[in-house]
């Protein structure tokens, strides 16, 4: 049996998501993906960690999916950025490499979570509503 809403607000508060990859299609069938989810709602994109950074604050987001390797400044340093100026924000590192030592720099630098681009879309949702 399911309770009713008891003053939870945050059940029925819509996370907002920035996403951050290099790659134009990555970015696009991400934000295409969560779309259907209305407990989600995608606040902008950034192409490299400078525009995460800019972005995150400018849009506030409450979650960030940060791509590891970018051009310029890479997920790690912009994660280390924003979390020094915003630590509220919840990143989550995104990442093709599956590599420990890659996932360990990422939580080193202030990532909540570190996923393999190969996840599953359930694992994403989970993580992104803080599951």
């Amino acid at each position: 049996m399911r309770s009713g809403n008891f003053g939870n607000s945050k059940q029925n508060k819509k996370v907002k998501l920035l996403v951050v990859d290099d790659h134009p299609l990555i970015r696009q069938s991400i934000s295409s993906l969560l779309d259907d989810y209305k407990s989600i709602s995608l606040v902008g994109e950034a192409e490299n960690g400078l525009q995460a950074v800019k972005c995150s604050k400018s849009l506030k987001p409450d979650v960030i999916l940060m791509d590891i390797e970018m051009p310029g400044i890479d997920g790690i340093e912009a994660t280390k950025i924003i979390k020094l100026r915003q630590p509220e924000i919840k990143i989550i590192g995104f990442s093709n490499h599956t590599e420990l030592s890659v996932a360990q720099k990422m939580l080193e630098a202030g990532a909540d979570f570190f996923l393999i681009k190969s996840c599953s879309l359930d694992e994403l949702i989970d993580k992104i509503k803080g599951e």
